[in-house]
């Protein structure tokens, strides 16, 4: 045809997984508009497009639950797993959240960036106790829990530590807590074999101003005794 080029043989410079690759039952008709805010779904075709995660839930969302089959869960589980703070899809199922409301809550719990960047300054982009610096394992972790907290204090830094994600499920659930002076307190729902194996208890590594109040609500209110 007049004006296209000849064949050529080419080679993608990316690759899908066979495991993440999704053939749908029945094909989908998708509102471009209601996904992008555009008319068009895609700028370009002679390359990949990057799409950011609210796009990519609006296509989840597109496709109806009837066809929500393991391939869904795989590529849910797997978007999800990438934000600050990871939610199962299991979770968002039973609790028949979208994937687009379930990622708008998780950026208001955390702030999105302000809340967990605040904390990476203040503990120096490390654990609060172990000083592990991995940032894939970092928890922004509220002391008085975002439920309960006004708007204000949702974001305040001194009602935050930065935790490892062991530390943090610990610590959310109430199987730990700190004292005033930043010494670890274990709870006695926490086996001997557990404590051994999670390196538990330690205190923190310094205790920064504000801190003490929140800590005192967390004792009083989340750990379990």
């Amino acid at each position: 045809m007049e004006g296209w080029e000849n064949d050529v043989h080419w080679i993608p410079n990316w690759v899908c997984p066979d495991e993440f690759f999704w053939w749908l039952e029945k094909p989908v008709t998708l509102d471009a508009r209601a996904i992008t805010g555009n008319g068009k779904l895609l700028g370009m075709f002679g390359s990949y497009t990057n799409l950011d995660l609210p796009v990519v839930g609006r296509l989840l969302d597109a496709v109806p639950k009837a066809q929500w089959h393991e391939k869904w869960t795989l590529l849910a589980d797997a978007m999800m797993s990438v934000l600050d703070e990871p939610l199962a899809v299991s979770e968002m199922v039973d609790g028949a959240e979208s994937v687009t409301s379930a990622i708008a809550k998780i950026n208001a719990r955390r702030g999105q960036g302000r809340f967990r960047e605040s904390l990476m300054r203040i503990w120096g982009e490390a654990c609060a106790v172990s000083g592990v610096g991995c940032r894939e394992v970092l928890r922004a972790s509220h002391v008085k829990p975002w439920a309960v907290s006004t708007d204000k204090q949702r974001l305040d830094s001194r009602n935050g530590l930065l935790l490892s994600a062991n530390l943090d499920a610990l610590f959310d659930k109430g199987l730990i807590t700190f004292d005033d002076s930043g010494k670890m307190q274990l709870s006695p729902r926490l086996g001997a074999s557990h404590r051994a194996m999670l390196g538990v208890p330690s205190p923190l590594r310094f205790m920064p101003e504000g801190l003490a109040s929140y800590l005192k609500y967390h004792r009083e209110k989340v750990f379990q005794r």
